[in-house]
């Protein structure tokens, strides 16, 4: 919205990434072992229906719709959203992990007035200039890829490079991606023993991906 880039471009921009993300994804699986997963369900609520009933999905595939809608300029529909879900299933906005959208909305406060520092704003301006993915890519690692977004949007006028620089920025640390956050708390929860394996091979298999998407894009896109 910032650069005003249309849906084509977007696509273009981020299509070839996302397809070798999607191979590079089928690759690693083909090559995992298969081994069986057991759940100690012991102490758990396992008496509720854990079928998922077709209007639910239509539901949620209907607000899904709502949603690219909302990305596409029409905000009402948040609106609608909201409604839909106190209608639907009121009590799941009381499982909604309010404490993460807090730390985000700390983020994006954090960034705004950091932007307006002048030293740190001359330095930004300094550093982006020409190496818009690669210092999108490094501050997404530190502070996420959508409020580094939102930080270096000020900064420069190539909103294509930054629009690479912050998905592919995505990969790497744990802090990089907001879902990345939230599905190392649903581990945190269910499986607390297992954090540690899951942060390790998490971080590796992130590094490795964001190496090889790196790799590419200065082989076939930089020059471009």
């Amino acid at each position: 919205s910032h650069f005003e880039l249309s849906l084509d471009t977007f696509i273009r921009s981020i299509g070839p990434f996302s397809l070798l993300s999607l191979v590079l994804l089928l690759l690693v699986t083909m090559f995992t072992p298969r081994e069986t997963i057991s759940l100690d369900t012991a102490g758990r609520d396992t008496t509720s229906d854990e079928t998922f009933p077709k209007r639910c999905l239509f539901c949620c595939l209907g607000m899904f719709f709502l949603c690219l809608c909302t990305v596409a300029g029409l905000p009402i529909l948040f609106i609608c959203i909201l409604a839909i879900g106190c209608l639907a299933d009121p009590k799941i906005f009381c499982q909604v992990d309010y404490s993460l959208i807090l730390t985000f909305i700390g983020f994006f406060i954090f960034i705004g007035n950091l932007k307006h520092i002048p030293a740190v704003s001359s330095l930004l301006s300094s550093m982006i200039t020409g190496h818009e993915v690669i210092v999108s890519v490094l501050a997404s690692q530190v502070i996420s890829n959508v409020p580094a977004a939102i930080l270096l949007s000020g900064f420069t006028e190539k909103g294509v490079s930054l629009l690479i620089g912050t998905n592919l920025g995505g990969l790497g640390t744990l802090i990089a991606s907001m879902a990345s956050l939230i599905s190392y708390k649903y581990i945190i929860r269910s499986c607390p023993e297992k954090k540690g394996i899951y942060f390790r091979w998490f971080t590796i298999a992130n590094a490795g991906f964001l190496a090889v998407l790196m790799a590419v894009y200065f082989l076939v896109f930089y020059s471009i």
